[in-house]
């Protein structure tokens, strides 16, 4: 099957026929839309050329237009032959690395407004907004109608703003905060996020790729910092240590709170998981980045944790989990006996 016999299937139609193209084809294609992985294109734009260099392989720029429009639940699903081309990218090596020094790049953008801010120390963007204060570059999310969350309105405005912070001369560290709000149960306060917009959601207002862009551009880059064109990202890039500031909360993925406490009142809203975790040995770990990092040759130190495991990011060896508890007990236990001595001398 050639690409222009994919233009001639209904879009919808005999996807195992699409994927089974794209995994002969994509790193192919790849490499001619990016001269010999010579070029770097975001996803996007690696999309739009796709689409005009071989039709029927990803929805052209109408095929998209249609879509556009529809709710979420009315959609036809033409976007999904986006995700089979990336992800046949990505499964390559040579590809799938090359496009993901291509989303750590600063942005064009960013690029033409970084002289601005260094002069200024601040830039307000409209989804967002960067300033600096004193050795830090503060970027603040601004979307106040919905909570401060995220959606095709802060995408660009808030990669625009890290990449400014982290290529700023002038800061040292990074942070990350909400902005005020002005919904009427929040009204003035500071909340860091409510997730992505549920309404733009519900309405089909987020594209597939704004879930790309998003996590192989800006995410990426509050963990890797921005990459420089003739360097491989591994080996060396602009990086900065980020603080979030998180001053309030909101419904969402942002900031998701343990709903089964809800259930023992008010006066539990408040209460936090993270120590729970601590003391159970339940440490989250972050992906390696540098060669020279732990865990960057595969092979990590024995750790302890139920997180780890459901995740099944390590095996656990048997009853491990239970160690770190039972340790805070035996300890918690020869207290008391030292405390009950103390009190029976006395």
């Amino acid at each position: 099957m050639t690409a222009a016999d994919l233009a001639k299937l209904p879009r919808t139609a005999d996807r195992a026929a699409r994927e089974q193209y794209l995994r002969a084809h994509a790193a192919a294609i790849y490499e001619h839309l990016t001269d010999g992985r010579r070029l770097f294109l975001r996803v996007d734009e690696l999309c739009r050329r796709a689409a005009e260099a071989f039709p029927g392989v990803v929805p052209s720029q109408e095929e998209l237009a249609d879509e556009a429009p529809r709710l979420q639940r009315d959609k036809r699903g033409v976007e999904v032959d986006q995700g089979l081309f990336l992800a046949q990218v990505l499964a390559d090596p040579a590809c799938g690395l090359h496009l993901c020094h291509a989303m750590l790049l600063p942005r064009t953008a960013s690029r033409e407004k970084l002289k601005d801010f260094e002069e200024h120390g601040e830039l307000d963007l409209g989804g967002a907004r960067v300033h600096r204060e004193g050795a830090a570059a503060v970027v603040t999310m601004n979307n106040p109608r919905f909570l401060n969350a995220e959606d095709e309105s802060t995408l660009e405005p808030l990669e625009t703003a890290i990449d400014l912070a982290l290529l700023d001369s002038k800061s040292e560290i990074c942070v990350l905060r909400g902005g005020p709000v002005s919904h009427p149960k929040h009204a003035g306060k500071r909340l860091f996020g409510a997730g992505i917009n549920l309404t733009h959601l519900y309405h089909g207002k987020i594209r597939y790729l704004w879930f790309m862009l998003r996590d192989m551009g800006l995410v990426n880059k509050l963990y890797r910092g921005v990459a420089f064109p003739d360097v491989p990202p591994e080996e060396g890039g602009r990086e900065k240590v980020w603080i979030a500031a998180v001053e309030g909360f909101a419904i969402g993925g942002h900031c998701q709170r343990d709903r089964s406490r809800r259930a023992h009142g008010p006066g539990d809203r408040e209460h936090r998981r993270a120590p729970d975790r601590l003391r159970r040995g339940e440490r989250r770990r972050q992906p390696p980045r540098l060669p020279h990092r732990p865990g960057a040759d595969g092979h990590f130190p024995p750790l302890h944790g139920g997180v780890r495991s459901r995740a099944g990011l390590l095996p656990l060896q048997p009853a491990a989990h239970q160690e770190p508890r039972k340790e805070l007990e035996c300890r918690a236990t020869t207290r008391l006996r030292r405390s009950s001595s103390c009190t029976a001398r006395t």
